[in-house]
Order: C-alpha cells, then sequence, then structure tokens
C-alpha cells in the first residue's frame, strides 16, 4: 500500500471586504490565529462558512490565558492612521481588551483599536480608526484578551477588518536575508507551505517558535528502522543535478539525522543527503545530495524524505528552502559518518558485539554500552 502524504495544516483563504483605493489591507490568510482549549498557541485558524470559534477556559489565571491574536502582514510604525473593524460574540457575556502586541504574544502597549469591549451573546460590533500609539511603534498584533471571567464559554469572532491608510510612503521595514539562487521549493518562509508527514506515534503541528513559522515534530519512541517514521517533501527533481536543503532546526540533541530522494511510488532510492544535527539552541543546516537513477529503477525522482525513525524527543524547523546552489556564506554543518559496523562493549571492556547488522545492535539488553567508541545508553 502506497504511503499518502498527510496534511499538516489546510490554510483557509480569507474574505477580506472591499476597501477604498485610499487603504490597504494588513491581513492574509496566516492573520488570524488562536491560543485556547481548542487551539494551541499562536496556531493559524480557520473560518467556518466564515466565523472564527475559541472554547475559553473556565477559572482563567490571567486575562490572557485565552487570546485571538490579528497579525498584519507587515508592522506599523508610530503615528500611522489605521482602521479596524471585528464582530464579537460569547455564550458567557464579558469585556473584551484589545492590545497591542509584536509578534504574537509579545506584549507592548494595554489597549489598541478603541479599548475594552462589552460583548454579550448577540454580535457586538467595534468600528474604530486611529492612529499607532508611540508605545506601540512596530506592533503587528492585535491582541484580544478573552479570559475576561471565571466561566468556561465559546467566543465568536466575523468581519475582520485592518487596513491602514495609503500615504505613499512606505515605513521602514526590516532587511530580509537574501535567498539563494537556484531556488526551487520553500517551506515556513512565510508563504503558507507546510510539510507532511508519516509513521509511527510521532506528531507533526504547524507552530509558532520564536516568532516563526515552524514545523513542530515529536516522537516519543524509536522505531525499529530510521524509514518508518518521515517527513516527504513532494517536488520534482532532476537526475544528475546535486539539490541543497538550508532549514534552522533546534530541539532534543541528536547528531547524524538522514534524509533521502526517491519515488513516491515504488520507493527506490534517488539520492541520500549528507546527514545533519540537532541542538538544543537554532543551528542552521545545510545538506547536500546528487539526485541519480539506479539501474533498473527508472521511475521519477519526486520525494524528498527526512528519515526519522531512530529520533526520540521533540524538534523544530523553519526557513526550509530546496536549492540548486549552495547557500552563499553558509556551510554545511559537521555531519556524522555513515556507521556501516558495529563494535560494542560492556563499561568493563569486555566486547559484547562485532557486527554489520543493526538489527542486533537494537536487540541488546537495557545498559549502557561504549558503541563504535561513544557511551550510549539503550533503553526499550
Amino acid at each position: 500500500m502506497n504511503k499518502k502524504l498527510l496534511a499538516l495544516a489546510a490554510l483557509a483563504a480569507m474574505a477580506i471586504p472591499s476597501i477604498s483605493a485610499a487603504e490597504v489591507s494588513l491581513l492574509n490568510a496566516e492573520s488570524i490565529r488562536g491560543n485556547a482549549v481548542n487551539v494551541p498557541f499562536g496556531e493559524v485558524m480557520t473560518p467556518v462558512d466564515g466565523v472564527y470559534s475559541l472554547e475559553i477556559t473556565a477559572d482563567p489565571a490571567e486575562a490572557y490565558t485565552n487570546q485571538l491574536f490579528i497579525v498584519a502582514d507587515k508592522k506599523l510604525a508610530a503615528g500611522q492612521k489605521y482602521s479596524f473593524k471585528i464582530q464579537v460574540k460569547s455564550t458567557v457575556a464579558r469585556t473584551v481588551n484589545f492590545q497591542a502586541q509584536g509578534d504574537p504574544g509579545a506584549y507592548m502597549h494595554w489597549t489598541i483599536a478603541g479599548g475594552d469591549l462589552e460583548v454579550g451573546t448577540d454580535w457586538t460590533l467595534r468600528e474604530y480608526t486611529g492612529e499607532v500609539p508611540a508605545e506601540a511603534n512596530d506592533m503587528q498584533t492585535i491582541a484580544l484578551n478573552l479570559s475576561t471571567g471565571p466561566e468556561a464559554c465559546t467566543m465568536s469572532f466575523k468581519d475582520i477588518v485592518w487596513t491602514v491608510e495609503e500615504t505613499g510612503e512606505t515605513p521602514e521595514q526590516p532587511e530580509q536575508p537574501e535567498q539563494p539562487e537556484g531556488v526551487v521549493a520553500e517551506w515556513y518562509t512565510g508563504n503558507g507551505a507546510t510539510i507532511g508527514g508519516w509513521g509511527g506515534n510521532a506528531t507533526r503541528e504547524n507552530v509558532d517558535e520564536d516568532g516563526k513559522p515552524c514545523l513542530k515534530f515529536t516522537n516519543a519512541e524509536a522505531a525499529a528502522n530510521p524509514w518508518d517514521i518521515q517527513l516527504g517533501l513532494d517536488v520534482t527533481l532532476e537526475f544528475d543535478k546535486t539539490y541543497y536543503i538550508s532549514f534552522d532546526i533546534k530541539g532534543t540533541p541528536a547528531e547524524g539525522l538522514g534524509a533521502g530522494i526517491q519515488n513516491s511510488e515504488d520507493y527506490s532510492g534517488k539520492g541520500d543527503f549528507t546527514t545533519f544535527n540537532i541542538t538544543e539552541t537554532w543551528n542552521h543546516a545545510v545538506i547536500e545530495a546528487t539526485c541519480t537513477q539506479a539501474e533498473g529503477k527508472e521511475s521519477p525522482a519526486n520525494r524528498i524524505t527526512f528519515n526519522l525513525g531512530k529520533y526520540v524527543g521533540t524538534f523544530y524547523m523553519t526557513n526550509v528552502v530546496l536549492s540548486t546552489t549552495k547557500p552563499a556564506g553558509l556551510d554545511a554543518v559537521e555531519v556524522a559518518p555513515v556507521v556501516n559496523h558495529w563494535t560494542v562493549y560492556n563499561l568493563m571492556g569486555v566486547k559484547v558485539l562485532d557486527t554489520d547488522n543493526e538489527a542486533a545492535v537494537n536487540e541488546l539488553a537495557n545498559g549502557i554500552y561504549v558503541i563504535n567508541g561513544k557511551k550510549v545508553a539503550i533503553r526499550k
């Protein structure tokens, strides 16, 4: 049975009401995000019939325990004129706080867009036109603090409009990093493209981490083989060409993780990438592979897989770029050599295994061993 690439997220196109020629919308398909019982922090929300809904926690510790984030596609400078509109209702009446933030969760100023709003069980409209206050210079998010009452409830939002007056001058924006030449495809670079996967009980989520759109991958238990759990990038590659994948990654430390090129129908291998490491802090990795066609396996090269069956832990990956040119000024991380033989000693210095069969290593009893010169704990 062929494996099917599972979509991690579907970003619904937002229906933005028409605006005058003098105004420019600040919203896009990733603008409406949430933080509540049914939505992890900062996750992009999908409307149902134009309505966004959040389940609100009972007995919240703080007003910001549950929030709706409305994220602009650029930063706003102090003094810029903007207009804002939203309709809100709740199954339990309460006050909604409007707060200025940078990235979602990054507090800047205690009020924005007209301040608090009393909300009931019928739709309540907030319309506001004004200027960005000095305290909110470079703001990018209007956050609605929703935990202002002790009861659990469901809150709904619709007709969200956020526009800025077009003056002919664009506020200075942060310089964007130069992309490498020969870019073939990108994921988690702000273009909405995400990564799918399959296998085991591993989880894959789209999240914001340190202000970046990221893939969050978690695997609680090692599988029998690295290829039993995979991430997949479906993209057509050309034979006899070298490809580079650059990405930022952090998480539970690991060394020598692998990726390869294959055909999605017969799973025939079309080349292996150099391996990469994960560290606790952000690390920029560049891996490379030449796409090859093995004799007797004449099928297209149309998938890249990250083989993660042996990885246990959680990592965050962002800024994933596939290109035919190595990114200038960036070097691949030091990679572990491909291991084809395992020599194992116990802590008494007695050799207990000398094999080319990785499965034999996996069958060792629980304990601490020295495997190929490194101390390793085996737990099952």
